[in-house]
């Protein structure tokens, strides 16, 4: 496995470090499903991830919740956003 970076300032770190360290275990058990996290901790599994989410929106009062599906680190597509650039010129419109 590749060395995953994950930033201690992203609001998500807990979770995703909890997610990297039980994601072999889940693939054993529940490859395909989704399972959430908040706070670090393990919440719920489930087969729909946006029925997840709500369910446990419902039972948290805040923070960031992370909703993953249950696939192995190659079959994952990753997204890298980055914020816009702002640089000095002249306006339009």
């Amino acid at each position: 496995m590749d060395t995953q970076i994950i930033d201690p300032n992203d609001p998500n770190h807990s979770n995703i470090k909890t997610y990297l360290e039980e994601r072999d275990s889940l693939l054993e058990t529940n490859r395909g499903e989704y399972v959430a996290y908040h706070n670090g901790s393990r919440v719920d599994i489930g087969d729909d991830r946006d029925s997840l989410y709500e369910k446990v929106r419902s039972q948290v009062d805040s923070g960031v919740i992370l909703v993953q599906q249950i696939i192995p680190e190659e079959e994952e597509t990753v997204f890298r956003l980055r914020g816009p650039r702002l640089t000095k010129g002249p306006r339009t419109g």
